[in-house]
């Protein structure tokens, strides 16, 4: 599937469903340009802030886009990346091509593209 929208939107629907199963309240944004893609509330009534990314085979590695791309008026395109941070979100969630959820604290991510083995133990 090379459709990025659509491929992102069904690892987003995954994730929202594999949420829900595991207990977490889970809502999501009905426009486009919310600064996270869900948000999900624990069984201890916490709030939290999700970012959805696709993961992806990179030289024999999964990995995931751990950035946003922002609109510049610089001469690079007109767009730079944008990492994530604590203001902005509280979890990454990512699905891998063996449908394991991770759900990794923002602040544990220090790459733009993390690759996945590094975060197994944020599998939930």
């Amino acid at each position: 599937m090379k459709n990025t929208v659509l491929v992102g939107k069904l690892t987003k629907l995954k994730s929202q469903l594999a949420l829900t199963r595991l207990g977490f309240d889970v809502y999501a944004p009905i426009g486009d340009g919310s600064v996270c893609d869900l948000v999900a509330i624990d069984r201890n009534r916490v709030c939290n802030r999700i970012q959805v990314k696709t993961s992806r085979k990179q030289g024999g590695f999964e990995t995931f886009n751990a950035y946003s791309m922002k609109q510049t008026r610089s001469k690079h395109c007109g767009q730079i990346k944008s990492r994530y941070t604590k203001d902005d979100i509280d979890y990454f969630v990512t699905i891998d091509s063996s449908d394991r959820l991770y759900y990794i604290p923002v602040e544990k991510v220090t790459s733009l593209s993390p690759r996945l083995h590094l975060f197994e133990g944020y599998i939930i």
